[in-house]
């Protein structure tokens, strides 16, 4: 990691790296208990919103899954059964899935993708509750680069380099935010895949973020 990641206070850094550690263990549990889910489906999607469940203990198969997808992608919709356990519009085309063609052996291949790609994702959205309130930037921004506010994600587009400490509002909770998007070093072997950039995501935003790609 870059010189600029570990100027971010070390408090804040291993706080962040036990919460993604706990994300991990959890996804692994979802994945090799996905029959158990799935069998479920149908009821732990009945039990609705994320804020109606807070009561459930972690431990619930219900927050392995995913209960945030809403018809046409808007909040202000109910909740879609299919893009809850089967993607959205975008991600079913990209898998060339069409759930109302489907064997019941391609819903359960595709269903297994998808919460292999969104794993404890009600548990990641309750976590993220407390960061509706919002973010109040502290201090100066550790290093800004690329034209862009220091609060701004670095990915394919956002080139540079951000970090910046900041402070849950209503609260005494500090948090950061650190990201770069920038080009691969002549030597890296990537390049000699057609890969230009690279583009690390860490801290929060609606959830805690962990990203590593290559563009």
């Amino acid at each position: 990691m870059r010189k600029a990641y570990k100027d971010i206070p070390k408090g804040l850094r291993k706080h962040y790296n036990s919460e993604i550690r706990k994300s991990v263990k959890r996804a692994i549990w979802a994945y090799f208990h996905f029959n158990r889910l799935y069998k479920q489906r149908k009821k732990i999607f009945e039990l609705g919103e994320i804020q109606d469940n807070l009561n459930l203990p972690l431990n619930h198969d219900y927050w392995y899954c995913n209960n945030t997808e809403r018809h046409g992608g808007l909040n202000s919709n109910e909740l879609s059964y299919i893009r809850c356990w089967y993607g959205d519009e975008g991600y079913q085309e990209t898998q060339e899935f069409n759930y109302f063609i489907a064997t019941d052996k391609q819903k359960k291949k595709q269903a297994r993708k998808w919460i292999r790609r969104n794993n404890d994702w009600n548990n990641k959205a309750r976590i993220g509750l407390k960061f509706k309130n919002g973010f109040t930037v502290v201090g100066e921004p550790l290093i800004n680069t690329g034209g862009y506010l220091a609060t701004t994600w670095r990915n394919k587009s956002i080139h540079g380099e951000q970090s910046v400490i900041l402070l849950l509002n209503n609260s005494n909770e500090q948090y950061f935010r650190y990201s770069y998007t920038l080009p691969l070093s002549k030597w890296n072997p990537f390049k000699w895949f057609g890969f230009e950039f690279i583009n690390v995501m860490r801290g929060v935003e609606s959830r805690y973020l962990w990203k590593t790609r290559l563009f």
